[in-house]
C-alpha cells in the first residue's frame, strides 16, 4: 500500500498488528466463538490506540445514529423487562406442574443459572461494540491502512480450505482433523457447530471476486475458475445447511444477471455443481431426504394441500445451528399460514409474543423465556432459543419502536448501494468489483423470506456487522 511507504518505521508495527487482526477475521470465524471474540476485541483496542497515537483522520456517518439509538434502546428495554423473567418462568411452572417429569420442560434461562456471558442485560450492553467496529473499519479504510483486496485474499484461502475439507469429509467420513461427519451434516473444521454452510455462503462471494479481480484483464474462461465455483457450491450443499445453499444459488443468479463479464464462468461453474450434486442426490439418501423434505415443506407446499405425511418431520435449524425446540399442544393445531414450514410453530409463537407488546417488545433474549409463558395459553406453538427469523426476532424483542430504527438503517444502506450500482454498473470501475459482493451478501442476509440464526448471537451478528462495516466504509470511499 502506498500509505505504508510514507509512514515512519516505528509506526509500521502498530499498523501491521491492526492489519493482522483484521485479515485474520475470516480464520477466526472458523476457530470458534472464543477466538473470534478475542480477535474482535483486540482489533477494536489496537485500532483505537492507533487512531489516537497517530492522530488519524476520521469521519462519522450520520446513519450510524440509528444504530447507536437502537442498541441503547435495546439495553434499556432489556434492563426494564428483565424484572419480569421470574414471573414468566413461574407461570410456565404452574402451567406444566401436572405433566409428567419428562414432559415438564422448563426454561433453563432462570436468573440463578445466568452467568455474565449469557446474561441478557450484559449481552445487550456489549452490542454497542458493533458501532465501534463500523467506525474503526471506516477510519482505517479512509486512511488507507486496510485493503479490501487482502481481506478478500484471506477469505479465499479460508473458504478454499473449508470447502476442500468438507468434500474430504463427505467422501471419507472424516475431515483432515479426524472429525467425523454427522449423518447429513459435513461441517468440516467447524466440528459440532453446524454452521459451515452459512460461513461459505457469505465468504465465498468475497473469494470469487478476488479471483475475478486478479483475472480482470485476462480471459476468465479457465477450468480452474470453473472448479473453484463448483467446489464452493458443492461444499455448501454437502454441509447439510439447506437455506445457505438456496441463498448462495440466489446470489449467483443475481450475479449472472447483473455482470456480463462473469456470466459465462459462473454459469459453467454452477453447471458442474448441478451435475455432481444430482449424482449425489441419486445415490445418497443422507443427501436426498433432507433436500426432498425441504422442497416439500416450501416450494412443494404450493402445489400440495398436505405435506405432513410425505417425509419425516425435522426439528432442525435451516441455517445449520443445531438447537432443540419443544412442541406444545395437539398435533395439527397450527395456524393455517406457514403450517408446512419446518419452523411454523416458532414463527407463530413469535407473532403471538409480538402482539402482546407490539410497540416496545420484551427485551434481548426474551423469546427463549417469554415463549414458555405463552405456550399454555395458545395451542400449537413451540419454544426455541430464538424465532429463527431476523424480523420476527426484532419485532418480538424490540417491538415496532426499536425495530423501526434498524429497518431505517437497512433501507438507507440499500438505497445507497443501489445508487452506486446504477451509477457504476456500466462503467469500468474496479471498485465496483469489490462492492458488489458486499452488497449481495447484505441483501441475502436481510432477505425476509428465510430462516436464520439469531440476530444477536456472537458468531452470526459479528459476521453480519462485519459485512455492513465493509460495505459502508467502501460506499463512503467511492461516493464521489
Amino acid at each position: 500500500m502506498n500509505y505504508l511507504n510514507i509512514i515512519k518505521p516505528k509506526e509500521f508495527k502498530k499498523i501491521k498488528l491492526v492489519e493482522i487482526f483484521f485479515y485474520a477475521l475470516p480464520l477466526s470465524f472458523i476457530l470458534g466463538n472464543l477466538i473470534l471474540s478475542i480477535n474482535v476485541l483486540l482489533f477494536i483496542i489496537f485500532s483505537f490506540f492507533l487512531i489516537k497515537k497517530e492522530n488519524l483522520t476520521y469521519r462519522f456517518n450520520n446513519t450510524n445514529w440509528f444504530l447507536i439509538i437502537f442498541f441503547l434502546y435495546l439495553f434499556l428495554s432489556t434492563l426494564i423487562q428483565f424484572n419480569e423473567y421470574d414471573i414468566w418462568i413461574q407461570k410456565a411452572k404452574d402451567a406444566f406442574a401436572d405433566q409428567p417429569a419428562e414432559a415438564n420442560l422448563l426454561p433453563i434461562w432462570q436468573k440463578k443459572n445466568l452467568t455474565l456471558e449469557n446474561h441478557p442485560i450484559f449481552k445487550s450492553l456489549i452490542l454497542i461494540r458493533f458501532v465501534f467496529l463500523i467506525f474503526l473499519i471506516d477510519t482505517l479504510f479512509y486512511n488507507k491502512i486496510l485493503s479490501i483486496k487482502k481481506f478478500f485474499l484471506s477469505s479465499f484461502i479460508c473458504t478454499s480450505f473449508v470447502s476442500l475439507d468438507i468434500l474430504f469429509q463427505y467422501i471419507f467420513g472424516f475431515d483432515v482433523f479426524g472429525m467425523k461427519n454427522n449423518g447429513r451434516y459435513n461441517s468440516g473444521p467447524f466440528g459440532d457447530e453446524l454452521i459451515s454452510g452459512g460461513y461459505l455462503q457469505t465468504f465465498s462471494f468475497f473469494s470469487f471476486f478476488y479471483i475475478f479481480f486478479i483475472n480482470k484483464n485476462k480471459n476468465l474462461s479457465k477450468p480452474g475458475i470453473y472448479f473453484i465455483i463448483a467446489i464452493h457450491a458443492l461444499a455448501i450443499a454437502f454441509s447439510g445447511n439447506r437455506m445457505p445453499l438456496l441463498l448462495f444459488l440466489l446470489g449467483c443468479t443475481i450475479l449472472i444477471i447483473l455482470i456480463k463479464k462473469i456470466r459465462v464462468v459462473m454459469t459453467i461453474g454452477l453447471t458442474i455443481f448441478v451435475a455432481v450434486f444430482f449424482i449425489a442426490l441419486s445415490n445418497d439418501k443422507n443427501i436426498k431426504l433432507p433436500y426432498q423434505n425441504f422442497y416439500l415443506q416450501t416450494i412443494g407446499s404450493i402445489f400440495e394441500n398436505d405435506t405432513s405425511n410425505k417425509v419425516g418431520k425435522e426439528n432442525l435449524n435451516e441455517d445449520g445451528v443445531a438447537e432443540t425446540y419443544w412442541k406444545v399442544g395437539p398435533e395439527g393445531s397450527e395456524k393455517n399460514f406457514l403450517r408446512t414450514t419446518g419452523h411454523a410453530r416458532i414463527y407463530i409463537t413469535a407473532i403471538e409474543m409480538w402482539k402482546e407488546n407490539y410497540l416496545f417488545g420484551f427485551g434481548l433474549k426474551s423469546f427463549r423465556v417469554k415463549c414458555w409463558e405463552i405456550l399454555p395459553r395458545i395451542d400449537g406453538l413451540s419454544c426455541a432459543n430464538h424465532p429463527h427469523n431476523y424480523y420476527l426476532e426484532l419485532l418480538s424483542e424490540a417491538g415496532i419502536l426499536g425495530s423501526s430504527l434498524i429497518f431505517i438503517f437497512f433501507i438507507i444502506l440499500i438505497l445507497k448501494s443501489f445508487k452506486f450500482l446504477i451509477k457504476g454498473i456500466n462503467k469500468k470501475n474496479e471498485n465496483l468489483y469489490f462492492l458488489i459482493p458486499m452488497i449481495l451478501v447484505f441483501f441475502l442476509e436481510i432477505w425476509p423470506l428465510r430462516s436464520t440464526g439469531s440476530f444477536f448471537t456472537n458468531w452470526g451478528s459479528t459476521l453480519f456487522w462485519l459485512n455492513v462495516a465493509l460495505l459502508q466504509a467502501n460506499l463512503m470511499k467511492n461516493r464521489n
